[in-house]
């Protein structure tokens, strides 16, 4: 009898030592698996902020290339603008100036016609003089 209570107290102990190992056995397990969670949770939201970042740091090189292209657009615009600019002043002077050397010549030549008829009339009265 003794002996069949010594194995039944060494049976409840066994068993209590058993559930325990299963019970701590199942909390590691918990534990492990609450962790990865954890982790999986984390690695998430870290991704997520990652992926907001570079996408933020996209945008931002995006605008300022757009802004860049807009610049030197606009720069090139100003460039052939002026370029136009000093073209037409120049073709304004070059058709003034050819305006000018045309009658600077038409009174030239009128000078000259005007010279030559008033030499003519010149010759024709010393002419008419002589034959008086």
């Amino acid at each position: 009898l003794e002996k069949q209570m010594a194995t039944k107290i060494q049976n409840g102990w066994r068993c209590r030592g058993a559930r325990q190992a299963a019970n701590s056995r199942r909390h590691v397990k918990l534990e492990h698996k609450s962790a990865t969670m954890i982790q999986t949770l984390w690695r998430a939201r870290q991704g997520g902020l990652y992926v907001r970042a570079k996408r933020q740091r996209i945008k931002n090189a995006t605008d300022i290339q757009r802004c860049c292209r807009g610049h030197l657009g606009r720069k090139r615009f100003a460039d052939i603008k002026e370029q136009a600019d000093r073209v037409a002043a120049t073709q304004t002077l070059q058709r003034g100036a050819r305006g000018m050397l045309a009658r600077k010549k038409v009174r030239a030549m009128k000078q000259e016609i005007q010279d030559a008829e008033d030499q003519q009339k010149a010759a024709l009265a010393i002419q008419g003089k002589i034959r008086q």
